[in-house]
């Protein structure tokens, strides 16, 4: 439904190639096991080195709401979902059959604009590959082609998705809302509002807004944990001093969602 994002469990996350391109921490709804991910700079086990952007995609909030702070300009329509899933279907097939893909014109000026989006791949319910950008840094729809492929091709916890499993893959793509900077925790909504944590410009950790409703947390479990994930095994480090938060929702769609 395009109300409601599905249930999700646990995960880890990974940076991958560059700022603001990771590989996501998508849960499997299967609860198939993926390939432990590999520890990448000063953060710690899965998380971002210093000055690099991290994110995890998926987010378990009503999307209407998430959409009214999509942007002060536009909400993302029905047609615009449709058309970016067969973008992120299109790159897929291309990438997994070693063919060049160059995206299309988009129909709407709002998908030129820059934006910050993840695709999700699974396979019989199991995780199979997620990769995003937290940050807009292209445009959106050349976002979408981009992590597409790589979710394909170069999430570091899977091999490469072949051109027989093509046909079997689910598709979900989520596009987040800028970060914006955290001066009080308590103005964090747990369900609504993903996180980033920066610690000491040493270590990095994020957790999409989905994350402390599926793990049945609080507030306070929820930022301890991030803490945790970003390679800080302190309880409480979100409190110091060093500890700098910035919070974003997610707009999450799935294939059936416009395929009825």
């Amino acid at each position: 439904m395009t109300s409601i994002i599905r249930r999700l469990r646990p995960a880890v996350l990974v940076l991958l190639l560059a700022p603001a391109l990771i590989a996501g921490s998508c849960r499997n709804q299967g609860g198939g096991s993926t390939k432990p991910a590999p520890q990448t700079g000063a953060g710690g086990p899965g998380e971002a080195a210093q000055g690099q952007e991290p994110g995890e995609p998926e987010a378990a909030t009503n999307t209407n709401e998430a959409e009214g702070t999509m942007t002060a300009k536009h909400t993302i329509t029905l047609e615009e979902k449709k058309w970016l899933m067969k973008l992120a279907k299109d790159a897929v097939w291309a990438a997994v059959n070693g063919k060049a893909f160059e995206p299309p014109e988009p129909p709407t000026a709002f998908l030129k604009d820059k934006g910050a989006a993840f695709v999700t791949l699974r396979k019989d319910e199991d995780l199979r590959g997620c990769i995003g950008h937290i940050i807009a840094m292209m445009p959106l729809f050349e976002c979408v082609a981009s992590v597409a492929r790589s979710a394909a091709l170069e999430d570091p916890r899977f091999p490469e998705v072949t051109p027989d499993e093509y046909k079997q893959l689910h598709f979900e793509i989520s596009v987040l809302t800028p970060p914006e900077d955290v001066k009080n925790p308590e103005e964090i909504v747990v369900g609504k509002d993903g996180v980033i944590i920066n610690y000491g410009g040493m270590y990095q950790g994020v957790f999409l807004p989905q994350v402390p409703t599926e793990q049945g947390w609080d507030r306070v479990e929820y930022l301890d944990n991030l803490c945790y994930k970003a390679g800080v095994m302190k309880k409480g480090c979100w409190k110091d001093s060093e500890a700098a938060l910035r919070k974003f929702q997610a707009i999450v769609w799935e294939q059936e969602d416009v395929e009825k």
